[in-house]
């Protein structure tokens, strides 16, 4: 009995090792090719994906945990305009900030908040993949007859959403550093919201 629980226990131990050299040589080849995206890159300069995902879990922690989300007596509707860029030098698209942002909502709040399509993309969409019917050609017709291909008035089904997420971004950069500001700000839209802003902020300093 002894002689076969040591058995087991080598057996045990060699076949744990076999693993643990598996996972061992597999993720140290793996991480040069692709590193984590919350590790900062030495060879890198200027934001990195790390502010990103940073950004992105903080600003969805503060917005979930808001009195005018967690006491609403229903799902509140959001829509995302995107971010304006004020920085220096305009090469970036800060949008990917709001997409991340976007999803992290979408898995940990989706219970609370429900985020509803841009208007403008909305229609876009719509446009393109829906024929309008009858009715809707007329209306079209009678509402705006200078415009073709599109569809008047905005359907009584639409989600009409009830805040706003709008963003700016701006830097001050310096010799070797550059400082950039994050401001996000969630505005009540609802006509008796009475034009109520919440301000949220995220600022980290970089090497240029």
């Amino acid at each position: 009995m002894n002689f076969l629980r040591k058995s087991i226990a080598v057996l045990g131990l060699a076949t744990l090792g076999t693993l643990v050299g598996c996972q061992t040589d597999k993720p140290e080849h793996y991480r040069n090719e692709r590193p984590p995206v919350t590790d900062l890159e030495p060879g890198d300069r200027g934001l990195q994906s790390s502010e990103v995902v940073e950004a992105s879990d903080l600003l969805v922690q503060k917005i979930l945990s808001l009195p005018e989300v967690n006491h609403s007596p229903r799902r509140l509707t959001v829509v995302f305009t995107g971010l304006e860029d004020f920085t220096r030098r305009r090469h970036f698209n800060y949008d990917i900030f709001l997409e991340r942002l976007k999803t992290n909502i979408s898995e940990q709040g989706r219970d609370r908040i429900a985020i509803v399509s841009n208007k403008d993309k909305y229609f876009g969409i719509r446009n393109r993949e829906l024929d309008p019917t009858r009715a809707e050609r007329d209306d079209f017709a009678q509402n705006d007859p200078a415009r073709n291909g599109g569809i008047g008035n905005p359907p009584a089904n639409r989600v009409q959403p009830d805040f706003a997420l709008t963003g700016k971004v701006m830097d001050m950069p310096n010799r070797e550093t550059n400082y950039y500001l994050f401001t996000f700000t969630l505005a009540d839209i609802r006509s008796d919201g009475g034009g109520t802003e919440i301000p949220m902020r995220y600022e980290v300093k970089v090497r240029r």
